[in-house]
């Protein structure tokens, strides 16, 4: 059973027939080119769920790239990066112009799996020391986003923590003994009250509070030391 349209691009095809064979797995209907014009307009007329993209060769114009998709798809796609370049150099960019993710061609079979099956079912899906660096890599914060999560009740930090862990709403429902719907608008509340819109944002901030309250910390050892 088709769960919708997915748009592969890459310069190979050896990569380009494993990533179809992965998503058709999956129940999509797959459509691949090693053309970047093709993909622009494969992507316009097919309005993809899920897109995978190589870096192309002109990797200055990565996240040009992508705001291109989102726009010509109207928001409608999410693109996972899959590249053999150093996802370090491309995290940042790639974070700004609204990529759900990252993946090397190097990492392991199941790592691509996951990053593919995370992308679908709305998370995000970038190395974790990639996240450290993009948060000090000059990444815009909306400036009325709160500086800790105290705004929240006991109920939605609970929900929050279980988020970010990586649980489906199901899973996170399952465990709190409440229904999806209820947990669905816990998720609404607390993008609402941190002002974020996916969890790329949220992801991004809570490192920035910790990074801010470890400094602060710090700086505080430090003056009772003197």
């Amino acid at each position: 059973m088709e769960t919708g349209n997915a748009l592969v691009f890459d310069r190979h095809p050896l990569i380009r027939n494993t990533l179809r064979t992965l998503l058709m797995a999956r129940g999509f209907a797959v459509f691949d080119t090693g053309s970047e014009v093709e993909l622009l307009k494969m992507a316009s007329e097919q309005k993809p769920e899920i897109i995978t993209l190589d870096i192309p060769s002109r990797v200055t114009a990565i996240d040009t790239l992508i705001k291109n998709l989102i726009r010509i798809t109207s928001s409608s796609s999410k693109i996972l990066i899959i590249t053999s370049q150093p996802t370090e150099y491309y995290s940042a960019c790639c974070v700004q112009a609204g990529a759900s993710g990252l993946v090397s061609k190097k990492a392991r079979m199941s790592c691509l799996n996951a990053a593919i099956d995370a992308v679908i079912h709305d998370y995000i899906f970038f190395p974790s020391k990639d996240l450290l660096l993009v948060s000090s890599d000059n990444v815009a914060f909306n400036k009325n986003q709160r500086e800790s999560i105290d705004c929240l009740t006991g109920r939605e930090k609970d929900v929050l923590y279980k988020v970010l862990q990586d649980k489906s709403l199901t899973q996170v429902a399952e465990e709190l003994g409440v229904s999806i719907k209820t947990i669905s608008t816990y998720k609404s509340r607390i993008f609402k009250k941190l002002d974020v819109t996916n969890l790329v944002e949220l992801s991004l901030l809570l490192n920035r509070i910790l990074r801010r309250n470890s400094e602060r910390a710090d700086h505080g050892l430090s003056v009772s030391s003197d």
